[in-house]
């Protein structure tokens, strides 16, 4: 689960502690809530972050158009096969970027449906009402915070721009597909509260005018939640083999982190994804079936596990003396 910006433990990396909290300068706690808030003003209040979120939606939209266009045997999945990426894998080469580097594609079957597959929270769902809780009243994440914002969030959400113009283009031609991390049970269920948990989600998506998405186990299931299919943390791999499974050719993906795009790469470090994403074919898929929806509030973006010399290399680094 990605979990929200959560203010300053999930969005700034300092992990569960309001203690840890405590033991830094006022001046320092400052600072870091500005980062937060920055990161809130980009993705849910500039116009900035809205023009990229519609541009996505726009290509994807273009990108599946055009597909549909041609014969169904000259479709082209999008999913990676990672179990067949792992088998050719060559020995020699150390890491995951191994794998990413030779990349193999899961076929589409004769007569499979079309489908587009999307992320739920920052790509098809903005979680207003939880960033606006985190920073307006220094909250940090905890699990049971997370789980109350799920049942209570379809009042305070709103679909990421672009996305409502793009589902209504979409509507009749593809099968719209969700895969969250979203959780499919309670933690602690309410014995007073007889609902199913993915109910909160499905809410939530159809609040936000996104349509009604099915959770039931039959095969007509849209909705794919975290744990499930053999998926465990918030990996997604087992589930996008589920979609195809169940004779969909999935033809664009879209998400605001690269786990939305496959486990090798949120597996990654900064040092290692920054690369992979640029490297060979993977290059090629960013706006060509795979498609990335800003987002400088949570996940892996912000903070990656890395220090100053991730983000600016030796090579890159210059001190120069000022002219007199």
């Amino acid at each position: 689960m990605k979990h929200g910006s959560i203010f300053l433990a999930g969005l700034l990396g300092l992990g569960s502690a309001s203690a840890a909290l405590a033991e830094e300068p006022s001046w320092v706690q400052a600072d870091k809530a500005r980062g937060a808030w920055q990161g809130a003003q980009f993705v849910y209040g500039s116009g900035e972050g809205a023009a990229i979120s519609r541009q996505a939606y726009a290509s994807l939209v273009r990108y599946v158009l055009e597909q549909l266009q041609k014969p169904q045997s000259d479709w082209r999945s999008v999913v990676l096969d990672t179990e067949a990426m792992q088998k050719v894998a060559d020995p020699a080469c150390a890491g995951k970027s191994c794998s990413v580097a030779k990349l193999q594609f899961a076929s589409c079957a004769p007569g499979a449906k079309p489908a587009v597959v999307f992320d739920a929270d920052e790509t098809l769902l903005l979680n207003l009402g939880q960033e606006y809780a985190a920073i307006a009243h220094n909250q940090a994440f905890t699990p049971a915070r997370w789980e109350q914002w799920e049942r209570e969030s379809a009042a305070h959400v709103a679909p990421v721009p672009g996305a409502l113009d793009a589902l209504a283009a979409l509507a009749g031609k593809v099968t719209v597909l969700v895969v969250t991390n979203r959780d499919p049970k309670a933690a602690k269920p309410d014995p007073k509260d007889p609902k199913d948990f993915s109910d909160y989600t499905i809410e939530a998506l159809k609040a936000a005018g996104l349509g009604t998405f099915l959770h039931d186990g039959s095969p007509k299931q849209t909705i794919f939640l975290k744990g499930e299919n053999g998926d465990t943390s918030s990996k997604k791999d087992g589930r996008r083999r589920e979609i195809l499974r169940r004779n969909y050719c999935v033809l664009a993906m879209a998400g605001d982190q690269l786990g939305d795009f496959s486990d090798l790469l949120s597996a990654m470090s900064m040092r290692e994804s920054r690369p992979a994403v640029q490297a060979g074919e993977i290059a090629g898929l960013w706006g060509n079936g795979w498609f990335l929806l800003p987002n400088a509030v949570y996940g892996n973006a912000v903070p990656y596990p890395g220090d100053i010399d991730d983000v600016f290399p030796l090579s890159s680094h210059w001190s120069a003396t000022p002219t007199p």
